[in-house]
């Protein structure tokens, strides 16, 4: 074979091979794997608190119905393409085997593993998680109570609690969780090694509820109207 054919002949192959590759598919070169609902266990939602890129995300857990729409909506997401951006959100879904898959999103776009995404039908996923991270955030900050006591409600679900008149108080912390617009504050046991005579820990049973600003205790799930703290 003379060199003329042999250059022809590789020409023809590189514009068959190219050809090939252009014409390929999104669905080709990305096919989102889908999730086994009856596999799934819990999930968490990561939202970014300030500017996106300082990747400062707070986190809150999903309910399972939310979480089971999550799973719906990506297992039939629809139109696939290759996106770069910063998350706005970030799903992380554990599993039964205690596998963790973690999909970032910002509008309703999603991506898993790399930047080829998926663009979900449910559009209506975006604005409820929007409507999570706007009730989650008006819990955040610090509450004062008349008798100076002091309620701290942190990012990440971190409490602290103090109630200090100079020889005696009482402390607690722990864990903090919502529904609605009650509050719940889960002990951590391990604090408990801190006290002694003057300063006891406080147990609390008995959820809060939130009005406006002030953050009332409760007896029996009732208000208390004497006693609240207000958020400063």
């Amino acid at each position: 074979m003379g060199s003329n054919q042999f250059s022809i002949l590789y020409i023809t192959c590189l514009v068959l091979f190219l050809g090939t590759e252009g014409c390929r598919t999104p669905n080709a070169a990305f096919s989102p794997v889908a999730i086994d609902p009856a596999q799934v266990e819990s999930g968490i939602l990561l939202y970014s608190t300030t500017d996106q890129r300082a990747m400062s995300f707070d986190s809150l857990p999903l309910s399972q119905p939310m979480l089971h729409r999550f799973v719906r909506a990506w297992n039939n997401s629809g139109k696939e393409e290759l996106r770069k951006f910063l998350p706005r959100s970030i799903i992380k879904v554990k599993f039964k085997d205690g596998a963790i898959r973690t999909f970032r999103m910002n509008s309703d776009a999603v991506k898993e593993t790399n930047d080829w995404c998926t663009l979900l039908n449910d559009t209506t996923i975006r604005i409820s998680l929007d409507s999570l991270r706007a009730l989650n955030e008006r819990w955040i900050g610090s509450y004062s109570a008349d008798n100076s006591a002091h309620l701290v409600l942190q990012r990440n679900g971190i409490y602290d609690y103090s109630f200090n008149q100079c020889t005696r108080g009482t402390y607690s912390n722990g864990h903090w969780s919502t529904s609605g617009d009650t509050l719940h504050l889960h002990i951590d046991p391990n604090s408990r090694t801190n006290e002694d005579s003057r300063f006891k820990y406080a147990d609390f049973s008995q959820p809060f509820v939130l009005k406006g600003r002030q953050l009332f205790f409760t007896v029996d799930r009732e208000l208390n109207w004497h006693h609240f703290f207000t958020k400063e």
